[in-house]
């Protein structure tokens, strides 16, 4: 799960110059491995807010390697609700503690 609001809950805006969700790029410039470099089953709202645009998204950018079965949360013109980022980190750390990964109360 890749979430983001892109802002503050005061509304200050994180980075006018913010990046993709996810994104696989080839920087070196060889051949393009499709059988390696796979961005596969993810839930994706990457929410960019600018001043003139608040409800801007990026999800995702591939430009190497195969995405597949990934799914964007909400509808891509709308910014991620904050209730449901909220809801994602408690359902995380209701799994990690059932894993044994994290202890005590929140």
């Amino acid at each position: 799960t890749i979430l983001a609001l892109g802002k503050l809950s005061d509304g200050t805006l994180l980075d006018a110059d913010s990046d993709a969700g996810f994104y696989l790029r080839n920087y070196c410039s060889t051949p393009n491995d499709t059988s390696t470099v796979v961005a596969e089953g993810n839930t994706v709202g990457w929410t960019v807010p600018s001043s003139s645009n608040p409800n801007s998204r990026w999800d995702w950018s591939v430009n190497a390697g195969v995405e597949r079965n990934n799914t964007r949360v909400q509808d891509q013109k709308r910014a991620v609700d904050p209730q449901l980022l909220a809801q994602a980190i408690t359902a995380w750390e209701g799994r990690a503690r059932a894993a044994g990964m994290v202890t005590g109360p929140r």
